[in-house]
């Protein structure tokens, strides 16, 4: 199944909902579907990002964290924006990465095969 990601980020700067949701917590993210179609340089960049938080444990292509990256500044900014990893600008990269963070401007539209597929 192929998926297309529709939508931009907004920071979540919406009444009643947390800034920077996807910077500040996440639970366990297989990224094993992602990480097969990676080069060993975009995967060493999957690693740099892991860096960047602290209690991350990082299980072959698992992703357990609970706790805020370190770049995040005090009202939700990103305090590498620009140069932050490429994890960063593509995440969310699945429909499942949304399954915690119910309130993200980003959506999912499934498209067939053979059909233009990318993010906005």
């Amino acid at each position: 199944m192929l998926w297309r990601r529709e939508g931009q980020c907004d920071g979540c700067k919406r009444p009643g909902v947390e800034p920077a949701q996807c910077c500040r917590v996440f639970e366990v993210v297989d990224l094993s579907q992602l990480l097969s179609q990676w080069t060993a340089e975009e995967q060493a960049d999957y690693r740099r990002w892991a860096s960047y938080h602290e209690g991350v444990e990082l299980r072959g292509d698992m992703l357990l964290m609970h706790s805020p990256c370190r770049q995040l500044t005090e009202d939700g900014r990103c305090a590498i924006y620009g140069e932050h990893p490429d994890l960063c600008k593509i995440w969310p990269a699945l429909p499942e990465d949304l399954e915690c963070f119910s309130d993200c401007a980003f959506r999912f539209v499934e498209v067939e095969e053979g059909a233009s597929y990318g993010s906005d």
